[in-house]
Formats: structure tokens, sequence, C-alpha cells
């Protein structure tokens, strides 16, 4: 299997009548259907206009088709760009102006926001997955029926297959470029390290806004011959109502879910009965909420470490065993767990050297593993900056035991993750700015039981300005995640003799309610 197109193809064989993609409340698609129909929307695109390379934008709501949208471009030699469904007008904007799409998809929803946009790119189709047209848009479903059912040339395993936009330190999105290869890596390794059976049943409870949806999820079951049922809308009882009923072997539990997750599976023993791993990544849950939900779970837990630039993947992963009283890590439930198949982990000194694993000695935590990006979209200086000799330099703080057990102290460049989103301070700021009467303005993220961490912007203002006001004005701009729930008022910011921003301790200050407000 070279390229990810080939893993459909291999389980229409094996197993052409078993269920590939599901949604709750809907039929689900066997691998025939999907592979059928996804032929035949490779080249219905194919035939309008679109050539191998081109890039395909989507932005719509979680559905299988959205996920079958994604196989039929694996087959095209087509590179997906997916846009957060959560995201504004104005923040789909800048990706679309970024990633040049000559293709566009949506969902009902987004049509009034997809109307906005035009002109935003040079598009040869405009489709929509619903009823919702707008204007020169035709149904996702008429393009299927007018395709042909005869495989399209196959791209090559270097070929670019998705742009996953993830944003940096300036707030403006990157888009990690992820080939066949990295895609399929990822397929193979994340299917180790979540302990995937032959033939796994997957039950997906996140949103298919997070590229983890389709490259670390739904291709490492579809790479064992599975099956990927989405949740859709969050509702843990649901979820686990789904485990039961579809027989599922594997979860993802959100950070925000944790305790609810935890208390229904105490009470649903046939879930657990089903269930061989929960697996939880993304933003940190504190070692004590681990440990009691270990307490339940017992050793069906699987923690990692991951990120957009390893193709949503996860670089690091615990194991069975490690539940089961046969761990050599420092601190087993503070830990992201040891590096997977076919990735290392190393710690970085402030000089560039390596620091010892000692499970004392902090640095930036860098990864060499197969499912690697190559880049990032049109930001050569980017990508050199992030890829140094076959190393990503995550941006992380962290460190490693002697055991091999990795540990994140701190997220990227002060990136804040809230229930597993992430939130660039600097895009926030910039929109607080905006406001009359805003001078300065810091964003930080502060621990939050529920979320991990929770956005909470430092202002300082002319008298009147309130900190409704401010939330008000972001609610308006942003995406719904990205808007403080606190804003504390101060006369001025802690600054270094460069003028810089001591972000670390206001971060520091807002955490221990220390910060003097005006």
């Amino acid at each position: 299997m070279r390229v990810v197109g080939d893993m459909l193809t291999a389980g229409a064989r094996r197993t052409p009548d078993r269920i590939l993609f599901s949604m709750r409340g809907e039929r689900g698609r066997t691998y025939a259907e999907v592979d059928r129909r996804a032929t035949m929307l490779a080249n219905a695109l194919l035939g309008s206009g679109l050539v191998r390379g081109d890039r395909l934008a989507v932005w719509a709501d979680d559905s299988v088709d959205y996920l079958e949208t994604y196989m039929a471009a694996a087959r095209a030699g087509l590179v997906m760009a997916p846009i957060n469904a959560r995201l504004t007008p104005s923040e789909a904007r800048v990706i679309l102006e970024d990633a040049e799409p000559r293709a566009l998809f949506f969902s009902d929803r987004l049509a009034a926001g997809v109307e906005s946009l035009l002109g935003a790119t040079d598009l040869a189709l405009l489709a929509g997955y619903g009823d919702e047209l707008v204007r020169g848009a035709v149904r996702v479903g008429d393009l299927i029926g007018g395709g042909s059912t005869s495989l399209p040339p196959a791209p090559d395993e270097d070929d670019l297959f998705i742009i996953a936009y993830t944003s940096g330190t300036t707030g403006v999105p990157k888009g990690a470029m992820l080939t066949h290869r990295s895609v399929k890596a990822t397929a193979r390794m994340n299917a180790h390290s979540y302990r995937l059976p032959i033939g796994s049943v997957g039950a997906y409870t996140g949103s298919m806004s997070f590229v983890g949806t389709v490259c670390a999820f739904a291709m490492s079951h579809l790479y064992t011959g599975g099956t990927v049922h989405l949740l859709g809308k969050w509702d843990p009882d649901a979820a686990l109502d789904l485990v039961v009923a579809q027989r599922a072997n594997w979860i993802y539990v959100p950070s925000p879910a944790f305790g609810e997750v935890g208390d229904r599976l105490s009470e649903r023993p046939e879930a657990l009965d089903c269930l061989t791993s929960v697996f939880h990544s993304a933003s940190k849950v504190p070692a004590a909420k681990v440990a009691a939900f270990v307490e339940i779970v017992g050793t069906r837990y699987v923690e990692g470490w991951g990120m957009t630039e390893a193709s949503g993947g996860i670089v690091t992963a615990t194991t069975a065993a490690d539940y089961a009283g046969l761990s050599g890590a420092a601190d087993l439930f503070d830990s992201a767990g040891r590096a997977t198949i076919d990735s290392i982990v190393e710690v970085l000194g402030a000089g560039g050297g390596l620091l010892p694993h000692d499970g004392q000695s902090e640095g930036e935590l860098v990864v060499r593993a197969a499912n690697l990006m190559t880049g990032y979209w049109r930001r050569p200086e980017a990508s050199a900056a992030a890829l140094q000799d076959g190393w990503f330099h995550s941006g992380d703080i962290g460190r490693v035991d002697p055991g091999g057990y990795v540990y994140v102290s701190e997220r990227r460049n002060d990136m804040i993750s809230s229930g597993g989103m992430n939130v660039y301070p600097r895009e926030v700021e910039d929109t607080i700015l905006q406001m009359p009467g805003v001078r300065e303005c810091a964003v930080v993220g502060a621990p939050h039981e529920r979320w991990g961490q929770t956005v909470v912007a430092v202002v300082v203002a002319d008298p009147g300005t309130t900190g409704e006001a401010v939330v008000a004005h972001c609610r308006e701009r942003l995406a719904s995640y990205k808007k403080p729930t606190r804003v504390i008022f101060v006369d001025s910011l802690p600054k270094t003799v460069s003028d810089k921003v001591r972000r670390a301790e206001i971060r520091a200050g807002v955490a221990a309610g220390t910060l003097a407000e005006s």
C-alpha cells in the first residue's frame, strides 16, 4: 500500500460489506460503497477543471460525506485544505487566500459564510453537501452521480495530500504539508500505539475540525480494515451508547470530558467490556485526574503527545504494561509515554546540545519521525526553522526520564490549548487592540478544570472600558473558543529592558491570582 487510496482499495477487496464510515443516526457506508463513490467523485473533480496537485478546501460540519471527500482527493491526487468549521468567515478567508484552492466544499450551516467568501480565491468548482446552495454551487451528490468508476492515475508517495493549518506565535495560520507517505506512516504508527486489532471499531467523539480526526484516527482504523463511527455533537451518554451498540473497542476522550466519561464508565460496565483502548491526547490533564481515571479504565488507558506537524499523529504513547504496574516512568500519570515506533524524542538545551534523560533537565522537545510534515506551505523560513537536520523543533518545553518517558511541561510558544483547540495569544491580542480605548493587551492561558486551559486577557485601557465589551468584541470577530473568559485590567504590563512583554510573569500572576488589577 504505497498511497492513502491503496488502503481503501485493500479494504474494499478484503471486506467489501463491512461498514467503513458512519455517523450516529445515519446509515453507514461500506468499504465497497466508499470505494466506488470516492472513485466517482475523484473523476468528477478531475473533469471539473482540477488537476493533480490542486487544492480542495472543505469548510463543513462533520459527516460521512466529508470523510469520503478525503478519500476522493486521495484518489485524484488533489490536496485537501480543511478549514475549521468553528472559524468565522474572516478567519476562513485567511486560509482560503493562503491555500488558493481551486475547489471549495461546504455544508448547509456554513453556506451563508461561504457566500461572503466568494472572490477570495479563483474557484473552478463550488459544491455543497446539502441543499443550501450559494450562487454557482452544485451538489456534491450530483458530482458523484456523474463520475466514472475507472480508477484515475494514482499519485506518488511523496505527493502532497493535506495542508493542515496550525497557527504560530504571530497568529498567522501556517499550513503543515502532509504527504501520502507521512499520513500513511501515521496510520501505521497510531494503529500500533492505539493497540488496534484487525477490524478495529472506533468511536470518535471529537470534531473533524481537528486534523487528527482523519490522519490520526480515521486513517488508523482504515489501515486495520476497521470501522469509524462519528458521534457528532458531544454527549457522554450517547458516546457510551454508541460504544455498546457498535461493540467499539476504541474511544477518544477529549480533555473537557475527562471527568464526565470517567463517571459514566464507572456506571456502565458493559461499555468497559467492549473497550480495549481509551485514548486521550491534546491539552494536558492533571496527574491526579489521570490516576483517578485509570482506577476506572485500568490498562485500557492510552496517553500520547502529538502535533499537526506529525500528520496529526502521536509521537509518544503509554502502553498497557505501564498501567499494569510494569512502568519504568518516574511519574507515570504526568507522562505522555515513550517514543512510538518510527519516532525518536530528544531534549535540546539553550545552546542546542542534547540534554540527558535524567528526568530533571528541561529544554525544547525535538522529534524525528516517519510521519513528519515536509514543511509549511509557502513559508520557507518557518520550514527551515522548524525542520533542522531531519528533526522537528516542537517549541514545547519538556524533559525525558531515564526510562525514556516524556514529560511536556509547557505548550509551544505560549500557545493556549483549551479543550484541545489551539488558541494563539497574538491573534486574540490583535483583535482586542482594535477596540477604541485599549492601549495594551496580553493574552495568556490559565488552568481550567474542564477545558485544561482557558483564555484570559490582561488589558491596559482607558477608563470606561469593560470586560463585557472586550468579550463581546472578540465574540463578533473570532471563533467562540478563542474569546477570553476573563478580562483583567491593569495599569501597565510587565516588560523586559528591551520593551518585550513578560508573558511568563503575567501567566504566573493570573494563575496565582496575584496580578494587581487597576
